[in-house]
């Protein structure tokens, strides 16, 4: 029962998809011009990282396409994460 509320809480508490790729998009002028264009973005939520405001983002180069940067994006934060594979 405990656990139930704990996740009820946690999903009550986050972001919506839309606002954050919003807030993304507004972020990404912001710093960047009209640079780059998402090219995928998706709540990143797991049991390791227990953030439900976390998103998995890939954003491709406007001037050549095949240039991709993948990265996380905490909504809540509104900050990028990159990992190092």
């Amino acid at each position: 029962m405990v656990l139930i509320v704990f996740f009820l809480s946690l999903v009550g508490c986050e972001v919506s998809q839309n606002e954050a790729k919003k807030d993304l998009k507004e972020y990404l002028r912001i710093h960047h011009g009209n640079e780059y264009k998402i090219l995928t973005f998706k709540r990143n939520f797991n049991t390791v990282n227990m953030n439900p405001d976390l998103f998995w983002v890939e954003i491709g180069l406007v001037e050549n396409p095949k240039v991709t940067i993948s990265f996380e994006w905490d909504a809540k934060k509104k900050a990028l994460y990159i990992s190092s594979f």
